[in-house]
This record gives C-alpha cells, structure tokens and sequence, in this order.
C-alpha cells in the first residue's frame, strides 16, 4: 500500500537541467556584444601596485587586469571551472559604483548600457594555455556547414564561429537527480513568482487529486486482476483480465491527461533568459514516467506478468558551462559518457554476481562432498562394530590351558 500515495512529484535523473550562471548579486552573466573583437586584441595581464608587485586578493590568489590600448581594467572572478576562468568587471560589482554618476567607461567599450548592468554583467572566459593566461573563444561553435571534428571533439580552428558567443547569456547546467515540482514558480534567483503561482497552485493539486483518486479506484482490481492473470486456470485469467485491463486504461489514462494539463504552465517559464528550461526539462520526465508506467502495466495485459523494471543509475555530473548552444553542441557526447558508465557499473556488477554465484556453488559442492564422506563414515560403522564384537567371542588359542 505504500505506493498508493506516491507523489507524482519525484525524484529523478535529469539531463541537462539549465539555467543562467548568476553572479553574487544576483545579475546575469551576459557576454559582450562585441567579445570576438574582445577575444582578438585584448589581454590579460597580471595587476601589479605602484612598486611593481603582484597584487593578491584575500585568498593569495594574485589579481588580473583586462587590459587594451592604454586601458585596464580590474577583473573579478565569478567562477573558476579546471582551468578556465570567469571574470567580470570589478568596478561594476564594487561599492564604489554606487557612488558614481557616470561610469560609462567601464561598461561602454563592452556595448552595455547603464541600464544593462541593473539585471547583467560583462563575462568573460579564461583559460590557462602553456602558462598563459588567455581570453578564449568557443572551440564547440562551428560556422555554417562546419562541424565538430570527430577525432578531437572540437571544432577546427578555421571552422569556429568567433562570433558565436556574442551578446549570449552564460548557462550552467547539471545533469543528477532532482525532485520534480510545479507547486510554485520561482525565477533562477530562487525568487517566488505570487502572481504565477497561484495560477499553478490549483492546476498541479487538481491534477494531483485526479491521480490519487485514480489510484484509489484501481488500486484493488488491478492488484486482484494482475494475481488472478498469473494463476493457472483459464477461467481466473478470463475475470483477471476482466479487471486489469479497464482499471489499468483508466488509471494510465487519468495520469497522461493530468500529466499534460500541466503543460499550460510551461507558457508562463518560456523564458529562458529568466527560467532556464528547468521546468520543461521536470515536465519532460514526469511525461516520460507516465509513459513508462503504462508500458509496465501493458506488459501485464500481454505476458501475464510485469517486466523487469530499467533501473540507470547514472552518476552525477560536475555542473558544466556555456552558452545555450554550445550546450547543445556538449549533449550528445556527456550522455555517450553516461551510457558508457552505466554500461561499465552494470557489467562490474554482473561480474561480481557471477563470481558470488560461482562461489556459492562450490562451497555447496563441498558441503555434499563432505555429507557423502561423513554418511560412508557413519555406515561403515555398524561393520566395524560386528567384526570386533566376533573377535571378542571367540576364545582365545593363545592362552595356556589348565591341566
């Protein structure tokens, strides 16, 4: 009975869940609309004091500058992923900002405006190459008609599109288990959308009541259908079927129609700059889970018995950066590595059962080795005990006889 009240909002493996990499203020990390320029005639240098000594931050960890044709600016990190780097604009996070009027040198020569930086900030990505510290492109966008090169999963130099990231949002995006709920709509900030909520609230608990009344209904003939089916006797499989199947079509009926109702929602966190695809990414798998469910109960109807569910443990992942498209571009190889993983876990797995198999049977075959010795101990004994007994009868021709 314990499944007859399962929430339909779960826990599950989900691929590639999105959204927009904030900084700690909360703003959006948007690459400049001119970052190809930026990559191809800027640099990145080290921030030294008047005495020319490296400057460190609190952690000891030294200090960069951006810096262009007499131009430096001080650089904040974001984020630090292996060896990349995400930085943004010190000044435009500092303090001093707000007490500033004009400020536009520091976010004009990026193509922002003022009004950009109250909801975005400047990104950019650093990598370490041959001790170097270097503004770097997308190695995953390819121009028109180009495409990732096979051999090094990269796009080749004079294939990359220079121009991809421009003007794009920065994502992060995991792949590990998540719990699945539409019960409120929050943004990327975690921010509670009242308005939208409450258009939410009473779909998800009506389609929520929907299946939970249907399980309530078809709990019983399913479960003395399905026994009857797995029994012997044509006449119990007859009325076994007779209450599966209609039971199993309601129920399965019931949760795809309340599954879908849903989908209303999914218009008002369309936007993916503000939501990522969070929720579309949880309809996804909450549709895929109806689906499968009917598939387990079907395999009833036609073999008589429920087959063997696909578990896939997939292992989490390390959250993983870029834009929307080079995410996309990322996909299919992260989960060509997840099937190989799994892959490799389930054969390990079956591995081990079979060793534990084949040891269990060789100790059961010594264990009746030893029974077998034990039982031809056991009935030579009564022989042994017969012949002693005989010897002991008979006198002894050795003795000295009396005259």
């Amino acid at each position: 009975m314990k499944d007859l009240f399962t929430s339909p909002e779960s826990q599950v493996y989900v691929k590639d869940l999105r959204k927009v990499m904030v900084y700690k203020d909360g703003r959006k990390c948007l690459y400049p609309k001119n970052y190809d320029e930026i990559v191809g005639s800027w640099k990145i240098i080290e921030k030294k004091d008047s005495n020319g000594k490296l400057v460190k931050d609190e952690e000891g960890n030294p200090e960069y500058q951006l810096a262009y044709s007499g131009y430096k600016f001080d650089l904040a990190l974001v984020k630090k992923v292996d060896n990349r780097s995400y930085f943004t604009i010190g000044f435009l996070v500092s303090k001093d900002r707000r007490e500033v009027n004009d400020y536009r040198e520091f976010y004009k020569p990026f193509k922002f405006k003022k009004k950009n930086l109250e909801k975005h900030l400047p990104v950019f990505e650093i990598q370490e190459k041959e001790g170097k510290l270097e503004l770097t492109n997308s190695s995953l966008l390819a121009k028109k008609g180009c495409s990732i090169n096979d051999k090094t999963g990269e796009v080749d130099e004079k294939d990359r599109d220079e121009k991809g990231r421009n003007r794009e949002l920065l994502y992060i995006s995991d792949y590990k288990k998540l719990s699945t709920s539409f019960f409120e709509i929050r943004d990327q900030n975690g921010n509670l959308e009242l308005d939208k909520s409450l258009i939410s609230v009473p779909i998800v608990f009506a389609v929520g009541l929907a299946k939970i009344c249907a399980k309530l209904l078809t709990f019983i003939p399913m479960k003395l259908g399905e026994h009857l089916i797995s029994r012997q006797s044509p006449i119990a499989k007859f009325f076994g079927y007779l209450l599966f199947t209609p039971a199993m079509a309601v129920k399965n009926l019931v949760n795809m129609g309340a599954t879908v109702l849903k989908a209303p929602i999914l218009l008002f966190v369309a936007d993916k700059k503000k939501y990522g695809d969070a929720y579309w990414t949880m309809w996804k798998h909450q549709l895929k889970e109806c689906l499968q469910e009917t598939k387990d109960d079907y395999s009833v109807v036609k073999e008589g018995k429920r087959s063997e569910p696909e578990k896939k443990d997939y292992l989490d992942r390390d959250t993983i950066y870029g834009t929307w498209k080079e995410l996309d571009a990322m996909r299919p190889g992260i989960e060509t590595d997840l099937e190989k993983a799994l892959n490799r876990s389930s054969e390990s797995t079956n591995k081990s059962r079979d060793q534990s198999s084949e040891e269990e049977k060789s100790q059961n075959a010594s264990n009746e080795r030893n029974e077998n010795i034990a039982g031809e101990k056991k009935n030579s004994t009564p022989y042994t005990d017969r012949e002693k007994r005989r010897q002991d009868s008979q006198p002894d021709m050795s003795a000295p006889s009396r005259p």
